[in-house]
């Protein structure tokens, strides 16, 4: 106990003992990477993610999108709608002029509707004089007919009468000719008599053909008076066929000169993209039309390498472009037909226009064609209910398969096996 270090040891040093600590940030720190490689593990054997294809598109009407066009080039003049306005079909839309002038400046086609529609003036006021003479001559015709009937009723009463002065003129002749038989009367009565027989037989005669002549004019006059609306069809077909081809002629000028475009079917205005005073083309839609009663679905176009696992009834989730995801979410939709042909995105432009997504510079770049039916017409936005509106752009991710987080991860080696294996 009196050795040197012993003594030493109870000495009292300046600077103080040294005590040998374990640090406690390292056990933290081995605790936490505990932890975190246990998370890790978990995660890796039991999360899961799923493939999802990103592609792009817009909204359209389930019935389709009526674009209206121009029938022929012109200048628009008026417009009759505004942008959301609900039209009913028929109604007019826009009003185009097609007027064309001549070296003086005269509107060429004005003139030639002016001179139109005289003639056609000219054709009514013909028209309406050959109703009046078609009434005359079937109010003569009806006189006519009535007088000779009157006529010929006269004639057979006298007719009648007259045959019987026929008979009493026949008895007494017979009568006074066996009278002179037996030389009771004298040779000159009886020829009176027979003289007055014979007068009063060509009174008969006369009476019967005045009776044939006048059934014969009141046949005649019967027979103009059946073919008279046939007469008068004809004349009046040929002036009418004249009258149509002037209106027609005329209502196809007005239309060159101011067509006016009335609504294909019953809607509301989605667009208008024609401005009074601007040219128009036949093939240069003017304005869009939302069909009435129609609900919008997602039109989405399918890159070629991406179309093999795409099934209908796939989930997708949509990105609106006027709704951040950021603070609006994201979607969801199905699919609920997909096109079997695929076309190039130069046939997609020229058919849909523009669309986000496509690559315009690979013009033969194929895509597919796809529908997708909205959970929800409408979006929740600042506490209300926002209708969706169509041509809205949209990014779309297509939900493949979902697998655990180690099936992803061990991929590559599952694919380098199947490619050994066969």
């Amino acid at each position: 106990m009196f050795r040197k270090a012993a003594i030493e040891a109870t000495k009292t040093h300046p600077l103080g003992s040294v005590i040998a600590l374990r640090p406690v940030s390292t056990s933290l720190l081995v605790g936490v990477f505990a932890i975190f490689g246990l998370a890790l593990v978990l995660f890796f054997c039991f999360g899961s993610y799923t493939k999802r294809v990103k592609v792009y598109g817009q909204l359209i009407p389930a019935s389709g999108l009526v674009k209206v066009h121009a029938p022929q080039p012109g200048v628009v003049t008026a417009k009759h709608v505004s942008e959301g306005a609900l039209v009913a079909k028929g109604d007019p839309l826009l009003t185009i002029s097609s007027e064309r002038y001549t070296q003086s400046g005269a509107a060429a086609q004005e003139s030639i509707g002016i001179r139109m529609q005289r003639r056609l003036e000219l054709l009514q006021h013909e028209r309406t004089k050959l109703e009046a003479i078609h009434e005359e001559e079937a109010a003569s015709l009806t006189h006519i007919i009535a007088t000779l009937t009157q006529k010929l009723d006269r004639i057979d009463n006298q007719i009648q009468l007259q045959r019987k002065r026929v008979a009493i003129a026949d008895d007494s002749t017979r009568r006074y000719a066996s009278l002179a038989s037996e030389n009771f009367v004298s040779r000159d009565q009886l020829q009176e008599r027979q003289a007055a027989q014979l007068e009063q037989r060509t009174r008969l005669t006369d009476l019967t053909q005045l009776r044939a002549e006048t059934a014969k004019d009141l046949a005649k006059h019967e027979s103009e008076q059946r073919m008279l609306p046939l007469k008068q069809q004809t004349a009046m077909g040929r002036v009418e066929r004249d009258i149509l081809a002037i209106t027609q002629e005329l209502t196809e000028n007005e239309a060159r000169r101011h067509l006016v475009i009335v609504a294909p079917e019953s809607g509301q205005i989605s667009s208008i993209l024609a401005e009074v005073g601007q040219h128009a083309e036949p093939n240069k839609a003017l304005l869009s039309l939302v069909p009435q009663h129609t609900e919008l679905i997602a039109d989405i176009y399918i890159k070629n390498k991406d179309i093999g696992f795409t099934r209908i009834g796939d989930r997708a989730l949509i990105r609106y472009a006027s709704y951040p995801y950021q603070k609006f979410g994201m979607h969801g939709a199905a699919i609920t037909s997909i096109s079997s042909v695929a076309v190039p995105a130069s046939e997609i432009v020229s058919i849909s226009g523009a669309l986000p997504g496509l690559d315009h510079q690979a013009a033969q770049e194929l895509y597919y064609r796809a529908s997708l039916r909205l959970d929800n017409q409408h979006i929740l936005a600042y506490g209300e209910q926002r209708p969706l509106a169509p041509g809205m752009a949209l990014e779309v991710d297509i939900l493949r398969e979902t697998r655990a987080i180690y099936e992803w991860v061990l991929e590559p080696l599952y694919s380098i096996t199947g490619k050994i294996s066969s």
